[in-house]
């Protein structure tokens, strides 16, 4: 299916088919508007404190687009996927508005390996107009730091420490 287009959806009863009986289901799109261009500033504050661009970020924002009027238990949910710029931190992506009023968006951001800031989900209200939203604000990675010290308190050479599920750490004990 075209990338621009809503997923459809619709929940039916298939308890009564069988090999001699056959079922039509027909999805409605819902009407919606044109996509508008929206346009989000991806920033954090890095670790000296001043804030600046989340670079080569990758943006999902997914929507419910359904029609709250339709009555065929036909659902409709919107994903558009952009990547902030690799120099500004900017992210335009075509989304589209309610008809009225603003349209509610999940939004997660997932950075480049190279970055220190976390992943974020979070929500953006979408205007009918499109145009610029409010930046979204990324926090630093959590940091470890330390020394990793033998039994007689001497630091040891070329060790590597690889960061594992918790339950992992448990398992492994002390080794």
């Amino acid at each position: 299916a075209d990338p621009q287009l809503p997923s459809l959806a619709r929940t039916i009863d298939t308890t009564k088919l069988g090999p001699t009986s056959a079922l039509t289901a027909n999805l409605t799109m819902p009407p919606l508007p044109a996509a508008a261009q929206v346009s989000y500033k991806v920033v954090g504050t890095g670790t000296s404190g001043a804030m600046m661009p989340v670079t080569a970020a990758t943006c999902v924002f997914t929507a419910d687009v359904s029609d709250p009027h339709a009555t065929d238990g036909t659902t409709a949910s919107y994903r558009a996927t952009a990547m902030s710029d690799p120099m500004t931190g900017e992210v335009d992506v075509d989304l589209i508005p309610s008809q009225s009023g603003n349209r509610s968006y999940t939004v997660t951001v997932t950075p480049d390996a190279t970055q220190p800031f976390a992943t974020k989900t979070t929500t953006v209200n979408v205007g009918p107009q499109g145009g610029f939203g409010q930046a979204i604000e990324l926090l630093l990675r959590s940091q470890l730091s330390g020394r990793v010290l033998d039994p007689d308190g001497k630091p040891l050479h070329s060790l590597m420490v690889v960061p594992a599920a918790a339950t992992l750490a448990g398992a492994l004990g002390p080794t």
